[in-house]
């Protein structure tokens, strides 16, 4: 580890590498003089003269990456991912269900055989 002091703030701080300038985060951040392009935003120029939030929503128009404005939307696409990482360390050739779907088509009402026991007066629950 190498002694070294920050570019910004002139604080000294211990570095495991030899081209780093800055103690944080927030000081090379502070310390990058170029800023998003974009009217109103203040965050530091990542590339194409954008912010990784502007910068994203540009690239990806179509989808809302960094700040999803429905957190329900969100919830299921997070659901749908691990579900499809699941399947796929399992290498499982299923088709894709929807689990909203098949609430509403149930009634919302669990149809599984562990119901069906403690319907028949079994305790054992889910």
């Amino acid at each position: 580890m190498a002694n070294a002091t920050c570019a910004h703030c002139g604080a000294p701080y211990e570095s495991g590498r030899s081209d780093r300038r800055y103690c944080t985060t927030r000081c090379r951040n502070a310390g990058n003089p170029r800023r998003c392009e974009r009217d109103g935003c203040d965050r530091p120029h990542r590339a194409k003269g954008r912010c990784n939030r502007h910068y994203k929503d540009e690239r990806y128009p179509d989808q809302r990456y960094a700040f999803p404005d429905d957190p329900e939307a969100k919830r299921r696409r997070d659901l749908a991912k691990a579900k499809r990482r699941r399947a796929a360390q399992r290498r499982a050739d299923a088709e894709d269900v929807d689990r909203d779907v098949v609430g509403e088509r149930d009634g919302w009402r669990c149809v599984c055989v562990v119901a069906r026991w403690t319907s028949a007066g079994d305790t054992r629950t889910h």
